[in-house]
C-alpha cells in the first residue's frame, strides 16, 4: 500500500488545511486537540483521494489493479465514489487530473488565515465555518450529476487548447512534461471552476489557489516563533510549483518497499572479533561461491539494521565517507544476525582480495550517496576495480547528471528491466558508455515504471532501452540482489 500513503503526503504537503495540519501537529499545544480534529474533518476526502489515485497508477501496469482492495475492503467504497463521479470523463489522465483538482479544492479553505487571527488561541471545530471542512466539500461535490461533470471536462479541455495552442487530444510524444506543466495546471484549475460554477452550494466556497497558502502558512510559524517555537513551515513562500518530473521524484522519495523488521546486527573489524578466514569460508558456502563488499553511508546503515548501542555510537561519530564491509547473515541466540566485517581501507580491500583469490565471484555494491562525498574516491578508486562495481540507485537521477557524474553529461546510457528471480520485484539496470560501472535499482513492477519515466524525461535521447546484452553482469546481479534482499530491511529510492 505504499502508493496509498505517498498520495496521502503529496495532498498534505501541497494545500492550506494540510499546511494546518503540519503546523498543528508540530506544536506543543496543538498537537493533542487540534491537529486530530483537523485530520478527522479531512479523513474521507484523503482516503478517497488517496485510494483512487493509487489503483489509478498501477492500473497503468496491472489490469487487476484494484483487486488489492480485497485486502482494504474498508478503502473500496471511498475509491468508488470518485471513479463513478468521474466516469463521464474521456480517459484516465484526464480522471486523474480532475481527481486531483477535486482533492486540493476540498482541503483549500482559508484555514490558515483563521489560523493567524486567532494565534495563539487553540480553535475549536465550532470555530471552522462547515462550508471550510474538506469532507463536507467532498459531500457537495461527489452530488454533482454525470452532465455536469461531463460539461466541466469540457470546459477544461477548451481551457488547455487556449493555453497550449493545440487540442489535448493532438498531443505528440515529442513534447516535454515541462512544456505541459502549466497546461495541465489550466485543464485542472478550469475543470473544477466550471463544477463549481454549475452547483450554487460550491459556487460560494472560498477557496485558496495553489500555492498562495504559503504566506499565511509562513506567518503562523512567525507567530509561534515569536513565542519560541521552532516550526518548520511546510514549503516556502515564492517557491514554484511542481514540474510532473519534480512530482514523481516526490513520488519516488517518499516510495519506502519494506522486506521485514531491521535485523540485530554488529559492527566488527578482522583481527578484533572476528577471523577474516572464517567470514571468507562462510562467503564460499555460497552455491555458487561469491563474497560482496558493501559500500553504505552511515545513514543507510542506521536505518536498515537494529545495531548494538556501542555500533550505532560509533558509526555516528565516524567522518564523512561510506562504510565498507562484508555482511554475513549468522544466528546470535536464538535470532538472525547480520554481521559487518568492516573493510577499514583500500589496502585492508586489496588483503581481502588477495585472500579470497579464485575461490568464487567477488563484486562491490555501492549506493549512490555513496558518491556524493568525493574525498573517499582517490583513495579507493584503484583497488575497487579489482572487482565489478555495481551502483544501487539511492538518489534521484537528476543528482547523478553531470560531467564527473554516475549518468553522465553526453554518453550513451543502455537500460533495461530484467528479472530477479523474485515474484514480485525486478531491477532496472543502467550503464553509461564509458564507465566501469554498471547502476541498478531493485523495485516492484510500479515504481520500476517510475523510474524508467524518470530516464525518459532526463536523458532524452542518450537513453538506449533494451538494446544491451547484460549477460556478463547475471553472476554479479544475483549476488547483489541476493545479499541486499536478504539482509535489508527496506528498499529506499532517495535518502533525501
Amino acid at each position: 500500500m505504499h502508493l496509498h500513503e505517498i498520495h496521502h503526503k503529496a495532498l498534505n504537503d501541497d494545500t492550506s488545511w494540510g499546511a494546518a495540519i503540519h503546523i498543528a501537529d508540530s506544536h506543543p499545544e496543538w498537537n493533542v486537540r487540534l491537529a486530530p480534529l483537523l485530520v478527522d474533518s479531512c479523513r474521507i476526502v484523503h482516503e478517497s483521494f488517496a485510494s483512487f489515485m493509487s489503483i489509478s497508477l498501477a492500473g497503468a501496469r496491472h489490469e487487476q489493479a484494484d483487486s488489492v482492495l480485497d485486502q482494504y475492503p474498508i478503502y473500496r467504497p471511498l475509491a468508488r465514489r470518485l471513479t463513478r463521479l468521474l466516469t463521464p470523463l474521456a480517459d484516465s489522465h484526464r480522471r486523474d487530473l480532475a481527481a486531483t483538482g477535486i482533492a486540493r479544492f476540498c482541503m483549500s479553505s482559508p484555514i490558515l488565515d483563521l489560523l493567524v487571527d486567532s494565534y495563539p488561541r487553540e480553535i475549536s471545530l465550532s470555530d471552522i465555518p462547515t462550508a471550510w471542512l474538506p469532507d463536507h466539500r467532498f459531500t457537495l461535490i461527489a452530488s454533482a450529476s454525470a452532465r455536469v461533470v461531463a460539461a466541466a471536462g469540457l470546459e477544461a479541455d477548451r481551457a488547455f487548447q487556449e493555453h497550449h495552442g493545440h487540442p489535448i487530444d493532438a498531443l505528440t510524444l515529442y513534447l516535454t512534461d515541462e512544456a505541459l506543466d502549466s497546461a495541465w495546471q489550466s485543464w485542472e484549475e478550469r475543470f473544477v471552476s466550471a463544477l463549481a460554477e454549475n452547483q450554487a452550494r460550491l459556487s460560494r466556497l472560498p477557496a485558496i489557489t495553489a500555492n498562495s497558502h504559503l504566506e499565511a502558512a509562513a506567518a503562523l510559524v512567525a507567530a509561534a516563533s515569536v513565542d519560541g517555537l521552532t516550526i518548520e513551515p511546510p514549503h516556502e513562500p515564492g517557491e514554484h510549483p511542481l514540474s510532473d518530473l519534480e512530482s514523481v521524484q516526490r513520488i519516488l522519495t517518499a516510495t519506502r518497499i519494506p522486506l521485514r523488521e531491521p535485523y540485530k546486527s554488529g559492527m566488527v573489524t578482522p583481527g578484533e572479533g572476528v577471523d577474516l578466514a572464517e567470514i571468507l569460508d562462510h562467503c564460499a558456502a555460497h552455491k555458487p561461491p561469491y563474497v560482496v563488499v558493501h559500500g553504505r553511508t552511515t545513514k543507510s546503515l542506521l536505518a536498515n539494521f537494529e545495531l548494538r548501542s556501542a555500533d550505532r555510537a560509533y558509526l555516528e561519530a565516524r567522518p564523512p565517507g561510506p562504510v565498507f564491509a562484508v555482511r554475513t547473515l549468522t544466528e546470535y541466540g536464538e535470532d538472525d544476525f547480520v554481521l559487518h566485517t568492516e573493510i577499514g581501507s583500500a589496502r585492508e580491500y586489496d588483503e581481502l582480495v588477495a585472500a579470497w583469490g579464485d575461490r568464487g565471484l567477488g563484486v562491490n555494491c555501492v549506493t549512490a550517496s555513496c558518491f556524493l562525498e568525493p574525498d573517499w574516491q582517490d583513495a579507493w578508486s584503484r583497488s575497487l576495480r579489482a572487482w565489478p562495481t555495481l551502483v544501487l540507485a539511492d538518489v534521484g537521477f537528476a543528482a547523478m547528471i553531470g560531467p564527473t557524474h554516475l549518468l553522465g553529461d553526453e554518453q550513451r546510457v543502455d537500460a533495461a528491466s530484467i528479472g530477479i528471480g523474485h515474484p514480485s520485484l525486478k531491477a532496472l539496470v543502467m550503464h553509461v558508455d564509458g564507465h566501469p560501472h554498471v547502476l541498478m535499482s531493485i523495485a516492484d513492477d510500479l515504481t520500476i515504471q517510475l523510474l524508467n519515466g524518470q530516464l525518459v524525461d532526463l536523458l532524452g535521447e542518450r537513453l538506449a532501452a533494451d538494446k544491451a546484452d547484460w549477460t556478463a553482469w547475471y553472476a554479479a546481479l544475483s549476488a547483489v540482489t541476493a545479499t541486499v534482499l536478504g539482509t535489508e530491511s527496506a528498499l529506499r529510492y532517495s535518502t533525501r
